[in-house]
């Protein structure tokens, strides 16, 4: 199974972050992380989740 994850900014003054997407299919997992500070922030987030 294939996922194509699109990002579609929103209009406004105040930008949005771009969500950090983990997607694995033999675990049956997807994860969304969206990061309102650093993004390695989102992606240490997403490894902690995937080593509980």
């Amino acid at each position: 199974m294939k996922f194509d994850f699109q990002h579609r900014p929103y209009s406004g003054k105040q930008p949005r972050p771009t969500p950090e997407v983990h997607f694995e299919a033999s675990l049956k997992t997807l994860i969304i992380a969206i990061p309102w500070g650093p993004r390695s922030g989102a992606r240490k987030v997403i490894d902690r989740v995937l080593e509980f």
